[in-house]
């Protein structure tokens, strides 16, 4: 569970920074979804944890094509 939690975290990161050009906190906290970057809690509980690749890019496309729809759409 905790490297599909980071490897989504680090997903949205790259969608938040390619495609709103803002860190996933702020756009986190905009949604009022977060608080705090989940990371460094991950990593304090699970120090070993690493970023699943595939999982991550599966998290960056799906936000990414989620954006472009919507984008079209307007």
């Amino acid at each position: 569970m905790e490297v599909s939690l980071f490897s989504a975290w680090d997903g949205l990161g790259r969608f938040t920074r390619e495609c709103c050009g803002v860190e996933p906190l702020v756009l986190g906290k905009a949604w009022r979804l977060l608080a705090a970057e989940p990371a460094p809690e991950v990593r304090k509980q699970y120090p070993k944890v690493q970023v699943d690749e595939r999982q991550a890019e599966a998290w960056h496309r799906s936000f990414a094509g989620a954006w472009a729809r919507h984008a079209e759409a307007w």
